[in-house]
């Protein structure tokens, strides 16, 4: 895995009891299992099974790995045709990158609703006013979107960064997704 779960202990990305210590709690069980699918998930999607396959290898022991694995990773500052651009990398800068608001809405869906052997539930809270989900979702949903296809002028989403070191990174089916608004549409 590229991330874990300390990028969730804080700030706009936080889930309760991300890295809470114990290893057999419920969050903390569940947390690793949505990074551990979702992350292979879109990484496939972007790209492809090849270029996948490698970066599974590189990431066995990035130190020694090709810069190019390096840099996809942890990011790097490059030029193209004299101009200078930023990518944060898959890491993202400062524990905020793509994969971490992409693997924060997966959670937020997967938690909103839970499966009990009487059917599908939402748990009942005591003291408090249960909300939903939908704004810090499409919040997160939106950075995501940015980080990952936008059209970023000095700060390059990851589909930028795979067309401009297309010699590195020959993508083929970069899959793009949908923006999604607070109501669900």
């Amino acid at each position: 895995m590229i991330i874990d779960k300390t990028y969730f202990i804080n700030g706009e990305l936080y889930i309760p009891n991300a890295n809470d210590g114990n290893v057999g709690s419920v969050s903390t069980n569940n947390l690793d299992t949505v990074i551990t699918r979702y992350e292979r998930q879109l990484l496939l999607d972007a790209l492809g099974v090849e270029l996948y396959n490698g970066l599974e290898t590189a990431m066995g022991d990035l130190e020694s790995a090709a810069q190019k694995w390096k840099d996809l990773v942890n990011g790097s500052d490059y030029a193209v045709d004299g101009e200078s651009y930023r990518w944060d990398g898959l890491k993202g800068n400062a524990k905020d990158g793509l994969l971490a608001h992409y693997i924060y809405c997966m959670y937020l869906r997967q938690d909103e609703i839970d499966y009990s052997t009487t059917g599908m539930k939402r748990n009942a809270v005591e003291n408090a006013v249960r909300a939903s989900y939908t704004e810090k979702y499409v919040t997160a949903w939106s950075n995501f979107i940015n980080m990952y296809q936008g059209e970023n002028t000095v700060r390059r989403s990851l589909r930028q960064f795979l067309e401009d070191r297309e010699s590195d990174f020959p993508i083929g089916a970069f899959k793009c997704y949908g923006n999604v608004n607070r109501f669900g549409i």
